[in-house]
């Protein structure tokens, strides 16, 4: 995929890009897990962490809510802050769904890479369990 063909679908795009500078602070979520699921962010600069144990830190460049936006969920299923300043751009949902019409190979990226997400997040878990069978190296 050519970035002048992305560049195309954003230009052409019907609703607003919303960029914001995040400032660190655990107490406040950038993304709040419940809330109405209407746009991806994207995270050009800057570190964000979700809210989950254990922790997982996502430096930038980032795109947040993959795995939402395939699913179709309507709401956000995890909350995110800030761990470093960052800057935020969220991408419109409807504007996502534009780019996988237009851009097949897009959606064929995104799968697999919510994929290996998931699964370093679930064999983090289980290594940080504390339960013996779950550390590398044990016997059952």
């Amino acid at each position: 995929m050519r970035p002048q063909q992305l560049e195309r679908i954003f230009a052409e795009a019907s609703e607003p890009f919303d960029m914001q500078y995040v400032a660190p602070f655990a107490e406040a979520p950038l993304i709040d897990s419940g809330e109405r699921f209407a746009h991806l962010v994207f995270v050009p600069h800057g570190t964000l962490a979700p809210w989950q144990s254990p922790c997982s830190e996502l430096s930038a460049p980032f795109l947040i809510g993959v795995r939402e936006f395939l699913m179709e969920a309507e709401r956000w299923v995890a909350s995110y802050s800030a761990v470093t300043g960052a800057v935020a751009v969220q991408i419109p949902r409807t504007t996502m769904t534009q780019v996988l019409e237009r851009l097949p190979m897009v959606r064929e990226r995104m799968h697999p890479q919510v994929m290996r997400r998931l699964a370093r997040f679930y064999w983090t878990s289980l290594a940080a369990s504390g339960a013996p069978r779950s550390r590398p190296g044990s016997i059952d």
